[in-house]
């Protein structure tokens, strides 16, 4: 079968000779927990150029195509490619679910035809094999591991696990009922049965001590919870909330935990959306109307910038940087349109936080015009953050460093001692 053939060069590509990792991806069809996703298209938003000559320009931030996952070899391209997460849900807007939604919207006269297409957050993201397995191995799974794994998702990441371990060795939990039975239902069909659990991960989790757990849910602080469920010597792998940071420590009984912090590679950074933020659906509609806010609205201080508009989520030790100085930070960047003049004059990042805070930043040719508002200026804590970089050389302050984690999930970094992985940063 074809999803077999892609199955073993997706094996060998990132199991790195892992006999019972690669027996896992090699027997896991990642299409059937993948059948369909969402895609980035193109909408129109309003500009706020000064003497921009059209009212509107092109994003693609907010507008999604869905995808029909094809069963033959380029749908296998796509689903079987080691560095690629997929968006499987936009809004409260599942993909599983899409078509069925557009053709009843087509017979009440409400649809549009043709392409499937929803405006929105992403709030669910497939995370790639490849930066599944770099986490599973980070938090030293072996074949008698007792595993929690927080966000089930589509339930790829949950049929790697029991491909490895048994039904028995794991537990996952995730706060959406309906992803998580869509999940139950996949992993059914192929015999497996872990425990499987619907609630906030971050207030409550299963009964039960476990050797690893392992998140795809961005966080910071670290949940109490998670750490007062680990055995000592018990290990936590997971992402740090609004950056390319990967924690990774060891708990010591006592509810506190030390490790390291890492900057994702390009290649993990490209394969999973929830390290930069997926949010909840409850959360994303509250940054869509400040995203929407950020990029019509006169801020309360309004001045240029020697800091462009750029698409900082692309250069991970900044937007890490950021991140952690400003934890829920949201960076939202747009692109010129083709007919846009040069040298990025066009191009507007939004900086967006919960506590209502907001910055638009607008290349011109007078240079970058930044409105901001709320309680904290936003756009000068990246100029902060940026000057904080240039003195580490352009690599993230944290990357490398020794973290202790306190009872609290306060994150307390040893910004002097740092781990091998540090001499790798770029």
């Amino acid at each position: 079968m074809l999803w077999q053939i892609a199955a073993a060069a997706l094996a060998r590509d990132v199991t790195v000779a892992d006999v019972g990792w690669s027996r896992a991806v090699e027997t896991t069809p990642r299409h059937e927990f993948v059948p369909h996703w969402w895609t980035p298209g193109v909408c129109l938003l309003p500009s706020r150029l000064p003497g921009a000559a059209t009212p509107w320009r092109a994003d693609s931030e907010r507008s999604w195509r869905w995808v029909r996952g094809e069963a033959g070899a380029v749908g296998h391209a796509v689903v079987y490619h080691p560095d690629r997460g997929l968006v499987v849900r936009v809004g409260a807007d599942h993909a599983d679910r899409a078509r069925a939604t557009q053709r009843a919207l087509d017979r009440a006269g409400f649809g549009r035809g043709g392409d499937v297409l929803v405006e929105g957050a992403a709030t669910c993201t497939a995370t790639a094999p490849r930066t599944l397995i770099r986490l599973f191995r980070a938090a030293g799974v072996h074949d008698t591991t007792r595993v929690l794994e927080i966000g089930t998702g589509t339930g790829y990441g949950t049929a790697l696990l029991v491909a490895r371990l048994g039904d028995r060795y794991v537990t996952t939990i995730d706060q959406d009922s309906d992803l998580l039975r869509a999940a139950r239902d996949r992993l059914a069909r192929f015999g497996r049965r872990p425990a499987m659990h619907v609630g906030d991960a971050t207030t409550a989790i299963p009964d039960g001590t476990y050797d690893a757990i392992v998140s795809t849910v961005p966080v910071n602080p670290v949940p109490a919870v998670w750490l007062a469920a680990l055995q000592p010597g018990g290990r936590l792998v997971t992402p740090v909330l609004s950056t390319h940071l990967v924690l990774t420590v060891t708990a010591h009984g006592d509810g506190t935990a030390t490790g390291s912090l890492d900057v994702l590679t390009a290649g993990d950074r490209q394969g999973v959306g929830a390290f930069t933020d997926v949010p909840p659906r409850a959360a994303a509609t509250a940054a869509d109307r400040r995203h929407c806010q950020a990029l019509i609205a006169d801020g309360e201080h309004v001045g240029l910038s020697d800091v462009p508009a750029q698409p900082l989520a692309e250069d991970s030790h900044l937007f890490s940087t950021l991140g952690l100085a400003v934890p829920g930070v949201r960076v939202h960047h747009h692109r010129p349109g083709p007919a846009a003049p040069p040298a990025g004059v066009g191009a507007t990042t939004c900086l967006t936080h919960p506590d209502g805070s907001w910055a638009r930043a607008a290349n011109t040719r007078q240079g970058t015009e930044v409105h901001q508002h709320g309680p904290r200026r936003l756009w000068h804590l990246l100029a902060h953050a940026r000057a904080d970089l240039d003195a580490t050389g352009g690599v993230c302050p944290a990357h490398g460093a020794t973290v202790r984690v306190t009872p609290d999930g306060a994150l307390h970094l040893d910004r002097f001692a740092r781990t091998p992985a540090s001499n790798s940063a770029r």
